[in-house]
């Protein structure tokens, strides 16, 4: 029994490495399903700025005009968790509310920290500054090829997802179909 799991194995391995190939330059058909027609279809009201400082309660960014920008993380009943980290020059996504006459920074996603190489055991790929996503395994049925940050969710092609975590070596997203957990891979 070992020995074949372990055939099995070794020759998933192989399957894999024999399918690896660069970028794929396929464009996307129709959408999954219906909440990323509905999602796309509102206007944007994403910030995107540079990180310039800020402590545990705020932030200050550099916005795309260059206009400089200051939201607080913390209210009396809310904290914002940053997805990715804080780190200087690092270009942020960020979705304001108004509350007690201050902005309000209700979802930060550092995508610089978004930006890099991810796998899990079904697919792998990278994230690309600008929109580009570039996948490693031609046999997928569905590889991504683009990405956006859009009202504070990512959508990758046409498949909207809630960013539940960034880290330096973690990423979890989630959508209608489940929770996808993905490591970060070194180039």
């Amino acid at each position: 029994m070992r020995k074949s799991l372990f055939s099995l194995f070794i020759l998933s391995g192989i399957a894999a490495l024999y399918t690896l190939t660069s970028c794929k330059s396929e464009t996307p058909s129709q959408p999954a399903h219906d909440d990323t027609l509905h999602v796309e279809a509102q206007p944007d009201t994403t910030i995107y700025g540079n990180y310039i400082d800020g402590g545990m309660s705020s932030l200050r960014i550099i916005d795309d005009s260059g206009d400089t920008l200051e939201f607080v993380l913390e209210t009396l009943d809310k904290t914002t968790e940053v997805k990715g980290g804080l780190y200087s020059g690092d270009k942020l996504a960020i979705i304001k509310e108004e509350v007690d006459g201050e902005n309000y920074a209700a979802t930060v996603i550092n995508i610089t920290s978004l930006i890099g190489k991810w796998a899990d055991l079904a697919r792998r790929f990278e994230i690309e500054d600008g929109g580009t996503v570039c996948s490693d395994v031609e046999a997928e049925t569905k590889p991504f090829v683009s990405w956006k940050i859009h009202n504070g969710r990512l959508l990758l092609n046409t498949d909207t997802f809630d960013i539940l975590k960034i880290t330096h070596d973690t990423l979890s997203i989630e959508n209608h179909k489940g929770i996808y957990n993905y490591k970060r891979q070194q180039s």
